[in-house]
């Protein structure tokens, strides 16, 4: 979850320098909506390069990904606390303002390339 961490983190610190957000929950969505798209785009891979079909039904409703979805935000929700994100935000503090800055830019570019691949997959 480290990797994670640092990504909530870096959300955090954008949001709150956009200061229209509520960086807590906000963060919380878009690490959840990361590792989402990082598990589909695994999934699509697997399926295009080995032909193993893992999901055999087409979903009749975009609205299916709720499934996933809901669950991993209410466990993101429970996992991030007010004190693990107090401690998750000091020991991002304390790293140079050069590597807060390739984090800050490594989460946004973690969230826009997987979906860009992910949607030049699509069948």
């Amino acid at each position: 979850m480290l990797f994670y961490n640092n990504l909530y983190a870096s959300y955090n610190i954008i949001l709150k320098e956009l200061k229209n957000f509520d960086p807590r929950y906000t963060s919380i969505f878009l690490v959840a909506t990361c590792q989402l798209i990082h598990l589909l785009l695994l999934f699509r891979i697997i399926q295009n390069s080995t032909g193993i079909i893992i999901f055999p039904y087409r979903f009749s409703s975009k609205y299916n990904i709720l499934l996933i979805a809901v669950p991993l935000i209410i466990i993101l929700y429970v996992y991030y606390s007010n004190n693990r994100i107090e401690q998750i935000l000091k020991q991002f503090e304390k790293k140079p303002k050069k590597e807060k800055l390739v984090w800050q830019i490594v989460s946004i570019t973690l969230l826009l390339i997987p979906l860009i691949l992910f949607l030049s997959l699509h069948r």
